[in-house]
């Protein structure tokens, strides 16, 4: 089992004994003392923005799903929140999104439910080329209901293990770095910061409750912009070199 596994039934079961202590069933939480294993931090993965237009162009030929995925580049939606959307959740008028459903997992079938934080629950404004996928998607595609944007053929609420076999598939078959479906939302939050977006609005696009979870999903990319930015200050004065013109010496670069 993984060290994260362990440490959540760790928790789990701490919590029992704890619970045990205080309606005095037990006398002493047995696993209160007890060391979890050490989490070593993972580097999360997310594309470029020229990767998400690679990874788009290729997935509107090769799936049915394709919406999904430009739906979560365009508005960082989670994927629960993507596929728990209802056509009721969209104000075309007003160009805007009301996320306020998302898919759960109940005894190894998914349903449709409110979303789990005040924080989540928030619009998210859209453009005229969503607008006008949306609509495309809701004239011809056979992938949608009249309740849910997306649904399979067979009418039923789509797993969302389909849709990120599709995108591993896709990109493996792309020869770009495959990531995972959540990955989508970090690739959205570092596109719009490395554009000068505040990320109290990105934040707030996200459902995040605190700008610092946005910005903790930033700075797992952060060491790449770290190379790009010694690149252009590379540049910059190798390009501006100064020269030096002293009365005793003849024109030199130092």
């Amino acid at each position: 089992m993984s060290k994260k596994y362990i440490s959540y039934i760790g928790t789990i079961i701490g919590s029992i004994f704890k619970k045990g202590v205080q309606m005095e069933l037990i006398h002493k939480n047995p696993v209160e003392n007890v060391d979890k294993p050490k989490m070593s931090k993972t580097k999360q993965k997310s594309w470029t923005k020229e990767q998400a237009l690679i990874f788009l162009e290729a997935a509107k030929l090769r799936s049915n799903y394709f919406l999904t995925y430009l739906l979560a580049f365009y508005t960082g939606m989670r994927i629960g929140e993507v596929l728990g959307l209802h056509w009721s959740d969209i104000d075309f008028d007003s160009k805007v999104i009301h996320i306020q459903h998302t898919i759960t997992l109940v005894e190894g079938d998914y349903v449709i439910g409110p979303v789990k934080t005040e924080s989540s629950d928030r619009y998210i404004p859209i453009s005229d080329f969503l607008i006008e996928q949306f609509q495309e998607h809701r004239k011809f595609s056979k992938n949608t209901s009249e309740d849910l944007v997306f649904r399979t053929k067979k009418k039923k609420i789509v797993d969302p293990y389909t849709l990120r076999y599709i995108l591993k598939k896709i990109a493996e078959e792309l020869k770009i770095p495959v990531i995972r479906f959540h990955d989508i939302r970090r690739t959205h939050t570092s596109i719009l910061i490395d554009e000068g977006v505040s990320p109290k609005v990105v934040s707030q696009r996200l459902g995040h409750s605190d700008v610092s979870f946005t910005l903790n999903i930033y700075t797992d990319v952060f060491d790449q912009r770290q190379v790009e930015a010694s690149e252009k200050i590379d540049e910059i004065l190798f390009r501006g070199h100064v020269v030096v013109k002293d009365e005793n010496q003849s024109d030199e670069t130092i």
